[in-house]
């Protein structure tokens, strides 16, 4: 593809001797926010020997356009179809011109995306990706980070995607850009790396996080055979690298105190209005079996039926229907909290709504209002004088820990919480607060 023109002030869609516009490419919502916009046109402005224009992907950011030709397509203005972006029914060829603009239009989202998460949204940034000869970006460490997330996206796996996103972002940040492939990344860059996350300010488990990351997308790398394992930079009983002892992180999640529950569940809503929602979402979370944020957000009215809920946990969808539906019972309090929500929208919570159409846009709602819900939960804390570090995953937390207490069988806690092992929920409850655990002995032993 040439570049015909660049930073042209924008003409009015359909001016003639210009251009003759087609429909726009359906991109990333965050970019179309953001002002940038692509479709097919018609270029007018350009007139071959035997009649016909050229066929052009035409961008637009912020007023300013850029116009690439597309080798061996051209038209008739007759042929053009602004409505399909695409020739006519009937024109010679229409087959093979629909499949190149079809490819075209998937390398232009993805270059898109590829932008987005590199907060580098330009047409320069474009251009560069666009006009590459060959895209050799898989066999970089970036690259590798960005390929894998993209195919977790492609599975619906938008969490994990997205630490393999960060991921490759911070380290790109840590390199100032200088590009590491994947068989020269070596025990030193990742010490130096480890180092540098900590010198940010970047707490242990964070850096776990980061480094176990990269640790998978290598053994994906060697399985893929992308490199082999003569290329390994982590330690083993047969290699010596990088280290991962003493990363994990000494903070886990830690449950509430049934005094600390009862302060929460007292909480003045009125006197406090702007942490109200958060701590009604929490509690409903806390009551729910400890139902994810994400699962709350996409609940339905019509997910409810004589007095239960009925949702699959997206975490887990992948395992398949049956081991992913959860079934809490509608207990009073529920109730209580899902009548304050009352309204014409078909989700039971005022977190999504009709504009969140992709499981994509779903998730950046969720994570986005998420992130404000933790923030009223630290608040919250300090207003109730709680010294758990408090946030919405909390109340699952609790919820386990109070079904233990109350001698639950711990495969039903399991089972309720939607855990796919027995040994996640276990591992749950090996962390108990040891005050609650000594409480629970002098209760129960």
């Amino acid at each position: 593809m040439k570049l015909i023109s660049k930073d042209t002030p924008q003409s009015a869609p359909g001016k003639p001797g210009r251009t003759v516009p087609g429909a726009i490419i359906e991109i990333d919502k965050d970019a179309t926010d953001q002002g940038f916009s692509a479709r097919f046109i018609c270029f007018t402005g350009y007139t071959l020997k035997d009649g016909r224009h050229p066929i052009m992907l035409q961008l637009i950011h912020h007023r300013k356009i850029k116009r690439y030709s597309i080798k061996g397509l051209t038209a008739h203005l007759s042929e053009w179809d602004p409505t399909s972006a695409s020739v006519v029914t009937g024109t010679k060829g229409k087959a093979a011109t629909d499949g190149i603009l079809a490819g075209k239009m998937a390398e232009v989202k993805k270059h898109v995306r590829a932008m987005l998460r590199d907060e580098k949204l330009s047409l320069a940034a474009f251009d560069e990706r666009w006009s590459a000869k060959k895209d050799r970006s898989t066999d970089t460490v970036k690259g590798w980070l960005y390929k894998i997330a993209e195919e977790l996206e492609a599975d619906g796996k938008h969490g994990y995607a997205d630490t393999f996103t960060s991921t490759g972002r911070v380290f790109d940040r840590y390199m100032k850009g200088k590009e590491v492939k994947l068989r020269d990344l070596t025990p030193k860059i990742l010490e130096g790396f480890a180092k540098d996350l900590k010198a940010q300010g970047c707490k242990p488990g964070s850096i776990s996080v980061y480094m176990r990351t990269l640790r998978t997308g290598i053994n994906r790398a060697i399985k893929a055979k992308v490199i082999t394992i003569a290329s390994y930079p982590f330690d083993t009983n047969q290699n010596e690298g990088f280290s991962m002892k003493g990363l994990k992180s000494g903070k886990r999640p830690r449950p509430l105190s049934p005094e600390d529950m009862e302060r929460i569940k007292a909480f003045p809503m009125d006197a406090h209005p702007t942490l109200a929602d958060s701590v009604r979402l929490f509690m409903f979370s806390y009551w729910s079996c400890g139902m994810n944020f994400i699962d709350m957000a996409k609940l339905r009215h019509s997910d409810i039926h004589s007095g239960v809920i009925t949702y699959i946990r997206t975490k887990i969808a992948h395992h398949g229907e049956e081991e992913a539906t959860i079934q809490p019972p509608v207990t009073e309090h529920m109730q209580a909290i899902m009548d304050h929500y009352s309204s014409d929208s078909p989700y039971v919570f005022p977190i999504l709504n009709e504009a969140h159409a992709t499981p994509k846009q779903v998730w950046n709602r969720s994570k986005k209002y998420l992130k404000q819900v933790n923030a009223d939960l630290k608040k919250l804390a300090t207003l109730l004088d709680i010294q758990v570090n408090l946030t919405f995953y909390v109340a699952r937390h609790t919820y386990a820990t109070r079904m233990f207490h109350a001698e639950v069988p711990v495969p039903r806690i399991s089972r309720s919480l939607g855990h796919t092992s027995i040994k996640t929920t276990e591992h749950y409850l090996k962390h108990l607060d040891h005050k609650l655990l000594k409480d629970a002995m002098n209760e129960h032993l």
